[in-house]
């Protein structure tokens, strides 16, 4: 098995979609460690859509 194309947060690969629904046993291990009362399901952000702030060492001229 060859490495692929990974995601653009480098956490899987492009081609494969793990689903909580899929493993509740990690969907029920997230939500006691983040101490949340729910997992809400939301799309994955476009790298694109996202606004990424300059550095503060930077000044917008590079």
């Amino acid at each position: 098995m060859g490495a692929g194309p990974v995601k653009w947060w480098v956490w899987g690969r492009e081609d494969k979609v793990e689903s909580l629904e899929s493993r509740p046993a990690l969907a029920e291990f997230v939500r006691q460690r983040l101490h949340l009362a729910t997992l809400t399901r939301r799309e994955v952000a476009r790298f694109e859509d996202i606004a990424v702030p300059l550095g503060k060492l930077m000044d917008g001229t590079t």
